[in-house]
């Protein structure tokens, strides 16, 4: 099986150091849901940084600016790629159909939520 390639990106207040995370609507049969970062598959012949602006416009309604690759992360199934960048808690968040609700944490808190595998990994290298 070829690696799909995913691209999120970790939203960070500079006043408070908290994280953004979504809590997606859907779950999986006899799962809780889980928390995730903002962003998602990157789709044929589409530019990873495209993908993730498309992702944040979609998920979150905001429209991307100022981002930095991180890393490159891997696992079983995907590659990875974590973005960084700055948004203030006061932001003006518009979620999609695809999430319940979100949540500024901080490290340690985001440490205790149920993250989905991705999630999981960024949070790993943070």
């Amino acid at each position: 099986m070829a690696k799909k390639d995913r691209v999120f990106c970790v939203f960070q207040c500079p006043e408070t150091e908290k994280y953004l995370v979504l809590l997606k609507t859907k779950k999986r049969k006899g799962k809780k849901r889980k928390w995730s970062f903002v962003g998602g598959k990157v789709d044929k012949k589409e530019h990873h940084l495209a993908a993730l602006t498309r992702e944040t416009r979609e998920e979150i309604g905001h429209q991307l600016t100022a981002v930095n690759l991180d890393r490159e992360l891997r696992d079983i199934n995907h590659s990875i790629f974590m973005y960084r960048a700055r948004m203030y808690t006061s932001t003006r968040i518009v979620l999609s159909k695809e999430h319940r609700k979100y949540r500024w944490v901080t490290l340690r808190q985001l440490k205790l939520l149920r993250l989905n595998r991705p999630a999981r990994i960024i949070m790993e290298n943070l």
